[in-house]
């Protein structure tokens, strides 16, 4: 009995000692962070600014259309030609910048073709000859593939182109919305004695004047020079000495034209002095 008290109280005492040095769980304490009130050096958020959109002016362009230019026309070229006999010696010699103007209908309109006489046209040594009817010459030169430009020279004591003639078609390229299409037709110019010059000398012409053919035909001669009968001379195919034409005296005809014209003037002047003198004598003598 005493021992089972004994074993009691063992146990007992050692269940005490047992709650006595085991500890208790420990229960973690979070403890909060203080809260601090917000500082006035906290700096603000950085906003950047807004860039605003650009507003594309557009500008007001007028744009003008401008009507289509027509470029000036250009002159005939200076073409050669030349005329030889049989044995190749050369009788006419001519460097000439050349056009023909004709008069035409259209719709019964009066319109003119301007045709000239570019590098394509040549000599007809058919029509050509050093030894024509009673002693002439004759320069025949084809252009404009249905045109023909026929030049007669004589000779007396100078020589001179005594006459001219014009041949041509009326072709859609040079006579267009013709009222007579395909009509040909060849004019004369008649007697003429132009470019005359000594034998063995030759004409020079920079700018000279139309030429009337016929009434609405005119060969424009802008510049020239020639020669015929040249087989008669020793200049081997080569221009003799030049004589120029009238046109370049203009300068030396003005002015004495404008002396003459002052002279007059001067003149005029005096017989109005002169008389006007004598009328106020004579009053004077009726009044005494």
């Amino acid at each position: 009995m005493m021992l089972s008290s004994a074993v009691l109280f063992v146990v007992v005492f050692g269940v005490v000692l047992g709650q006595q040095t085991t500890p208790k769980p420990t229960t973690p304490v979070t403890t909060p962070l203080p809260t601090l009130p917000p500082s006035s050096s906290t700096a603000k958020p950085t906003v950047k600014p807004t860039s605003p959109i650009p507003t594309t002016v557009v500008p007001n362009v007028t744009t003008t259309v401008s009507p289509p230019t027509t470029p000036a026309p250009t002159g005939p070229p200076r073409n050669t030609y030349n005329v030889s006999s049989t044995n190749g010696t050369y009788c006419i010699l001519m460097e000439a910048a050349l056009q023909v103007k004709i008069s035409y209908l259209s719709h019964n309109k009066t319109k003119e073709a301007v045709i000239p006489l570019d590098t394509a046209a040549s000599v007809d040594n058919t029509l050509s000859t050093c030894h024509g009817p009673n002693d002439t010459q004759v320069l025949a030169i084809t252009f404009a593939e249905h045109n023909s430009l026929v030049f007669t020279f004589k000779k007396n004591s100078t020589v001179f182109v005594s006459s001219i003639s014009v041949t041509f078609t009326e072709d859609p390229k040079h006579f267009p919305e013709s009222d007579q299409p395909g009509l040909q037709e060849t004019v004369h110019s008649g007697k003429l004695q132009l470019y005359s010059v000594l034998p063995g000398r030759s004409y020079l012409c920079n700018r000279d004047g139309p030429v009337t053919i016929s009434s609405g035909v005119t060969l424009d001669v802008l510049s020239v020079q020639l020669q015929a009968y040249t087989n008669e001379t020793s200049h081997g195919g080569l221009f003799g000495t030049a004589t120029e034409c009238s046109s370049s005296d203009i300068s030396n005809i003005i002015p004495i034209a404008v002396g003459v014209a002052l002279a007059a003037l001067v003149l005029v002047v005096l017989i109005a002095y002169v008389i006007g003198r004598r009328r106020s004598r004579q009053k004077g003598y009726q009044s005494v």
